[in-house]
Formats: structure tokens, sequence, C-alpha cells
């Protein structure tokens, strides 16, 4: 089987590198060694030191310690596996899903979602999506990029939306109870009829939003460090319940 073989090789890369390239260096030396480690006897262990380069004299345990590690297999498929488990060879990468996939998924099953986002912690690419009167509720959306999404509607209370990109978003009537929205960029989106108690701002940038003073509801509202708001808009929250904790 030359994946055992193989496999001898890729051991002996991983584990010293340096010896490795030392050994490979000197042609056909890598299968003469691999030939001398299938017994493990005393007079193997000579064959191998008399065979080994100068600088590697008396490395012969680490051969036959390589030869122990070489599992039995009956054939390749079961190769493939040990390797991924060994870490020799990392798992073959898959495709990430479409934004499509990523919409569709969000709306039906936020729990499937939320299990997509622990897999890979990689920006969520969400501008311009239709998420109107969608259940989000408890989604981890932390720096996912919803430029531009309509999230009229939407049901987003405790939700995870930190450093979340949402410029121009439309939020017009969502719930938004309990939300993480820390430090996210809320840039020109639209909080018309929003429901933000107890929602957490904090270094949120509101820059010329929209529908301040037609948000529902700021009870318990942290817009502590939020910029962007004038002194008007921050005493407009807080005469609705917001709070600014020094």
């Amino acid at each position: 089987l030359h994946t055992k073989k193989l496999l001898f090789i890729m051991l002996l890369q991983r584990r010293w590198p340096s010896s490795y390239r030392t050994i490979e260096s000197e042609p056909g030396l890598l299968v003469k060694l691999q030939g001398l480690a299938k017994a493990e006897t005393e007079e193997c262990k000579e064959k191998i030191d008399e065979t080994l380069p100068e600088n590697l004299k008396g490395k012969s345990d680490m051969i036959l310690f390589l030869k122990r590690a070489d599992p039995d297999f009956k054939n390749e498929a079961q190769v493939r596996p040990y390797l991924e488990y060994t870490g020799i060879v990392a798992e073959p990468p898959t495709k990430p899903p479409s934004k499509e996939e990523v919409v569709k998924t969000l709306r039906t099953n936020v729990e499937a979602f939320n299990v997509l986002r622990e897999q890979s912690d990689v920006i969520i690419d969400l501008e311009g999506a239709d998420l109107r009167g969608a259940d989000l509720r408890g989604a981890d959306l932390r720096r996912a990029y919803l430029r531009g999404a309509d999230l009229e509607g939407a049901d987003l209370e405790g939700a995870y939306l930190r450093r979340a990109y949402l410029e121009g978003a439309d939020l017009e009537g969502a719930d938004l109870r309990r939300a993480n929205l820390e430090g996210a960029d809320l840039r020109r989106a639209n909080l018309e009829g929003a429901d933000l108690r107890r929602a957490n701002l904090e270094g949120a940038d509101l820059k010329y939003i929209r529908g301040w003073k037609e948000v529902l509801d700021f009870t318990g509202t942290d817009i502590s460090e939020v910029s962007g708001l004038s002194k008007e808009q921050i005493n407009s929250a807080v005469q609705k319940g917001a709070k600014e904790t020094p």
C-alpha cells in the first residue's frame, strides 16, 4: 500500500521537520529507512544508525517510533481520517453558504444560524437583505454586515448585534428589547417606532440616525458613550427612560 509509505514520510516531516529535510536531501534514503524500520530488532537499529546521515547518527529510535505510530490500515479510505485526526493534514475546507442560503436559514431557523456562526467567525454579509417581519430573537449577528438591510417590523429581542454594521438599515417598528447593540454602526439607520427597552447601545455610532424621536420606548436603554447624537436627542431619549452611565 503506497499510502503507508506516504504516511511514514508525513509523520517524519511533521514531528522532526529539520531531520526530514536532511534525510529528504539524500535520494532514496526515506524509502530505505522505512524498509529498515519494518523489523524492530537491535540489528535493525544498528542498520538504521549506519544508514542515517552523520548529523543524525543515534536517532534510530526516531525512525522506529514513526513506524510504531504507523497504523495498520486495511485500505486507503482509512488513511485520510487518521491524518486529519493527528493534524497532519487539515480537513478539506467546506464551501461557505451563499448569501441567499444564510438569509433563508436566518429567517426559518435562528438556532441553526447561530450554529453556523459558531462554526465560522467570519463576517456575515447581509447587505440589503430582506428580513422584514422576521423572527430573529436571540440571533447571533455580531459584526454582521447589514448595511441597508430591511428589518422593518423584525423581532430582534435579545439579538446579539455587537459591532454590527447597520448603516442605512431600516429598523422601523423593530422589536429591539434587550438587544446588544454595543459598538454597532447605526449611522443613517431608521429607528422610527422601534422598541429599545433595555437595549445596550453603549458606544454605538448614531450619527444621522432617523426616527430617533419616534422610538417607542427607551426604558432602561444604555446610551453611554454613544456618538453622533445631539444634546436634544440625548435628552429626548433620557425623558423616555434611557440611561447614561458615567
